[in-house]
């Protein structure tokens, strides 16, 4: 035990002695968002560990304290930082995923995420998604999201997203002061009328049935209106 005991002080007083050699930012951006950029995080660090980390001997890098500055970029939503024997500073992060920009009139646009927190746009970088207008009437955006109203839309927001075909073709979306949905598209300018946020799964399949069926045979010129309100049906003119 005494032997044992010995190597674990001259590991510790070895440790202690190390500094730091190099500083490892690895971020896992979405496929198609790049929000964060590495100069960002290194900035971040350098506040945490006040100053340069490297050289810096490793029992004086406090990662709780790079942990806090690094989260509290808008766009961190997890990260994870730690030391190695070897000298490394090793930094994880994984940014927010954002599913649409909200246009307002009572300041600057603002990205939404899939939990329907506002963030603010990145000073570096647009993600191309999909843009959403709110009613004032319905309330301050911020507010807006954490009712009733707002959670279903924040679902059909992430329907939007996470389907390749809506994510291309829809670029447009509208929610009037009575709680109806608007969606333009990219191709074809169409209106779809979408209606309430009730029955959101069944009215994108008659929509995807719609882009299967009548469009090959159609075209995409045939119709400028579509209308999704009604039970069992799919209005076009």
């Amino acid at each position: 035990m005494s032997t044992l005991g010995s190597a674990v002080i001259f590991t510790e007083k070895q440790y202690e002695k190390r500094v730091c050699q190099k500083v490892q930012v690895y971020i896992f951006h979405h496929p198609s968002q790049r929000l964060i950029e590495e100069c960002e995080v290194q900035e971040r660090i350098q506040q945490g560990a006040q100053g340069a980390a490297v050289g810096l001997p490793l029992s004086q890098l406090c990662t709780r304290a790079i942990a806090s500055t690094v989260g509290a970029h808008s766009f961190v939503r997890e990260k994870i930082i730690y030391k190695t024997w070897t000298g490394d500073l090793k930094v994880l992060v994984w940014p927010e995923t954002v599913i649409a920009r909200v246009l307002t009139l009572r300041g600057p646009d603002q990205y939404v995420t899939e939990q329907g927190t506002l963030l603010p746009l990145s000073r570096t970088r647009t993600a191309r998604t999909l843009l959403v207008e709110i009613d004032a009437a319905l309330g301050e955006e911020k507010i807006f999201f954490q009712g009733d109203c707002g959670r279903s839309l924040c679902v059909l927001l992430c329907n939007l997203y996470h389907n390749s075909l809506w994510r291309a073709q829809v670029s447009h979306l509208r929610l009037d002061k009575d709680g109806k949905v608007v969606l333009h598209t990219q191709i074809g300018a169409q209106r779809i009328e979408f209606g309430s946020l009730k029955s959101m799964s069944e009215k994108l399949s008659k929509l995807k049935l719609y882009y299967e069926k009548v469009i090959p045979r159609k075209g995409w010129s045939a119709h400028k209106r579509i209308n999704l309100e009604f039970d069992n049906q799919i209005v076009c003119a």
